[in-house]
């Protein structure tokens, strides 16, 4: 088989990407080629992140990811436009703090679902586009059962969104050495004040919030009440649907990221809900947010201030 990547003559990523996705752009390829895009912004940007603060380095890898979307001409425009989206159904775009946090256990995944299985494709002799056929063969047969069959056209892609980044990046069992070096599109701009969409949302009190496991009085809560539940509906809107996204983002991360960590976001990301409005028409979305985020089990322990969360699917 002849190794495509190898005879791509240009060492631009627009051309790379084109090589690797066989020369036509498909919607099943969105969250692979979504992938490809972080990897290579990091490798653009990578370089300065050493000087930069955090919401510098996420902004510059947002902006790095959307120049080279827009070089990507081998995709139609109406296509392209869902790349960065978080889900084409839902139309919520990535923000840099989303894919900051992608990027970042890009590496990681590739480790674990492929590095960990594909020591036996590695032959002597064997390109590395017949080594990632293979391997994609196997992994098809495993998971379909049918011994002997050729595995569908694009079905990588629904299955092993993160190959194409393997592909692209990876040679044998490690990163290839032998890449092309990582240019910029353009001039990379460095923020100087931290993008509205970077701020972290507010932490808000509820007035069920307990201290030490004991409820607070009830002056106390109307207090709080009085102070906590004027916010507009779409202010209450926004917040649900930005901690709902940040929930969503985690189940990416589960098998990845130490499921202690997990829990503890999970724990701070419902501190941040707002409280039940008094008009009890408006309560729905946010007790339905809380019921998805609340513990499946409590534990033996009996102290209400321990808390476990559980995963919350897609």
């Amino acid at each position: 088989m002849v190794n495509i990547l190898k005879n791509v003559q240009s060492t631009l990523f627009s051309d790379r990407l084109a090589a690797a996705v066989g020369g036509r752009y498909d919607p099943a390829m969105r969250r692979s080629v979504q992938t490809v895009l972080m990897y290579e912004a990091n490798r653009i940007v990578q370089e300065k992140y050493d000087t930069l603060r955090p919401f510098q380095r996420k902004s510059i890898l947002f902006d790095t990811c959307t120049d080279l979307l827009n070089s990507l001409h081998f995709i139609p425009e109406y296509l392209r436009g869902e790349i960065l989206f978080r889900t084409v159904t839902g139309k919520v775009p990535l923000s840099p703090e989303l894919v900051w946090r992608r990027m970042k256990v890009i590496d990681k995944e590739i480790s674990k679902s492929i590095l960990s299985a594909i020591t036996p494709f590695l032959k002597e002799g064997k390109s590395h586009d017949d080594v990632c056929e293979d391997f994609i063969q196997h992994q098809y047969e495993t998971l379909s059962g049918v011994q002997g069959k050729i595995h569908p056209a694009l079905w990588e892609y629904g299955h092993l969104n993160i190959f194409l980044a393997y592909r692209m990046y990876y040679k044998g069992d490690s990163i290839d050495t032998d890449l092309p070096p990582a240019d910029s599109i353009r001039e990379i701009i460095v923020p100087t004040e931290r993008p509205e969409e970077l701020k972290p949302p507010k932490r808000r009190k509820s007035s069920q919030q307990q201290q030490g496991g004991i409820k607070k009085k009830k002056t106390q809560q109307v207090e709080e009440e009085s102070s906590t539940t004027e916010m507009q509906p779409e202010e209450r809107i926004s917040l649900l649907k930005e901690v709902r996204l940040y929930l969503d983002v985690l189940c990416d991360f589960k098998g990845v990221v130490p499921q202690g960590e997990l829990d503890q976001i999970k724990k701070e990301l419902f501190d941040c809900l707002p409280p039940l409005p008094a008009n009890e028409k408006d309560i729905s979305g946010i007790k339905k947010l809380k019921m998805d985020i609340e513990p499946e089990e409590q534990g033996s322990q009996s102290n209400e201030s321990a808390v476990v969360f559980s995963n919350t699917g897609r």
